[in-house]
């Protein structure tokens, strides 16, 4: 079953452009959603982390959605990577 990466970004966001190139790096495929543009999802997202902080990640997996919120499940972007990396991985 294939992974669905989504990240939740803004505009101008350093921590956000460093989070997609990673992700690059990795090669991790992914989808970016400006938060400006997906407001709606964007709130829903932010509710169900508690969290109102970019770059989230979303991954959708086996019928399950994990988030990685800032400040809630990592400090570095590097350690969401790195997170996300593992998971998708056993896909």
């Amino acid at each position: 079953m294939k992974t669905k990466v989504i990240v939740y970004t803004q505009q101008g966001c350093p921590h956000c452009t460093d989070m997609k190139k990673q992700l690059k790096e990795e090669n991790i495929m992914f989808e970016t959603r400006d938060i400006e543009e997906h407001n709606k999802q964007w709130d829903i997202v932010s509710k169900r982390t508690n969290n109102e902080y970019i770059p989230t990640v979303e991954l959708q997996i086996e019928g399950r959605v994990l988030y990685f919120a800032p400040d809630r499940d990592w400090e570095e972007v590097n350690e969401c990577v790195g997170m996300v990396k593992d998971l998708v991985l056993w896909d």
